[in-house]
């Protein structure tokens, strides 16, 4: 049985209306996948005939991960308009009700459309991550925009990192019809949640208001109470980041997790190490543990956003009393110590970890 996560390409482009060149742009999408890492964990289909039937069929027999467009949407609600001949407008509140319907296995949106940020207004509140366009978007960026984002999320990528290094390689497309956006619907909680404990006396009540606007599963809210956990815990400067981090960073339950933890963490995996040596040798090894934690620290806050600035030399001071390969497994064993519920934000913790590796070469 094959358990690769379904991405499904949905071309429209009915007759009446612009041609467009949506074949090709999914070819360059299933090289890329199908060549690449995305292949362990993705498989990809497209819809070649997009009627309401198909459509419908998708959401509710495919269960799909991850949704394609590409086709035209309308210039008021960025609604879809698909058919084989005669051009049909798919109403947002009946694709919306479609994805709820579903138990939410819809978790990214890629609308490479016009107007499309119309429609992920109303979706952003139901799926983890949107990438839509605002205003009007001509053929040849949008094909372009998408291929940079396979080929940088094929790389081992988070999506978040995939779409903000695409956006600095389609620089030069900054023209008066390309402006993508990402969405992501962990951090619109979070601003939202720290409005609401401004005003409510506990988590439980701002749960209630907060399942009024957003579909929030389980495992979304161990990660919210794990953050407002590790807020309460921290210091106060600390703190300030920590806020900052809920707002704009998508991978914040796991950055604010190991922020929180990483000085038990170092003691933790020091014991496991060096369980042979000395107490002093302990002692000394979990000092520079911790330096070391404290960059990994840096990378996690910044990674998803800029390339972090840190210098080998600064790592080779940190490593040079001990063996190299004590302080490779240690970054190794952090993920054994991550709490089950923050399990699909690993791979943004081990691209951290193997950029501190490298710079420890």
């Amino acid at each position: 049985m094959d358990t690769r996560k379904k991405i499904f390409f949905i071309k429209a482009s009915p007759n009446g209306l612009p041609m467009l060149r949506s074949d090709e742009e999914f070819n360059k999408i299933r090289q890329i996948v199908e060549r690449t890492n995305l292949k362990l964990s993705y498989q990809i289909q497209i819809i070649l005939r997009t009627t309401p039937e198909s459509v419908v069929d998708v959401f509710t027999e495919e269960k799909p991960w991850m949704i394609h467009y590409s086709g035209h949407s309308d210039d008021d609600q960025g609604e879809w308009i698909i058919g084989d001949q005669k051009p049909f407008v798919i109403d947002n509140d009946d694709l919306f009700a479609l994805i709820e319907d579903r138990g939410h296995t819809v978790k990214f949106l890629f609308l490479n459309s016009c107007h499309s940020k119309e429609m992920a207004d109303k979706f952003k509140y139901i799926v983890d991550f949107i990438i839509c366009f605002d205003g009007k978007l001509s053929d040849k960026p949008a094909i372009q925009f998408a291929e940079k984002f396979y080929s940088n999320w094929s790389r081992q990528a988070t999506i978040v990192e995939a779409f903000n290094l695409s956006m600095k390689q389609t620089a030069f497309l900054r023209e008066k019809y390309f402006n993508p956006i990402f969405y992501s619907k962990i951090n619109l909680i979070m601003k939202d949640l720290n409005f609401l404990m401004g005003n409510l006396t506990d988590l439980e009540s701002a749960k209630i208001e907060l399942k009024k606007q957003y579909a929030i599963s389980n495992d979304i809210w161990e990660k919210v109470k794990g953050c407002e956990e590790s807020l309460r815990a921290l210091s106060d400067d600390r703190k300030s980041v920590v806020m900052e981090l809920m707002v704009n960073h998508p991978y914040v339950t796991i950055t604010t997790w190991f922020m929180e933890k990483k000085e038990a963490l170092s003691r933790e995996l020091t014991d496991k190490i060096l369980f042979s040596k000395s107490d002093d040798d302990k002692e000394d090894f979990a000092a520079d543990l911790e330096i070391l934690f404290t960059r990994l620290e840096d990378t996690l806050i910044s990674k998803c956003h800029t390339e972090p600035k840190i210098s080998k030399n600064r790592i080779k001071k940190v490593i040079k009393n001990f063996p190299s390969i004590y302080f490779y497994d240690a970054l190794d064993g952090i993920n054994n110590l991550v709490p089950a519920s923050y399990a699909d934000e690993l791979p943004y913790l081990n691209g951290c970890t193997h950029y501190i590796k490298e710079l420890m070469v």
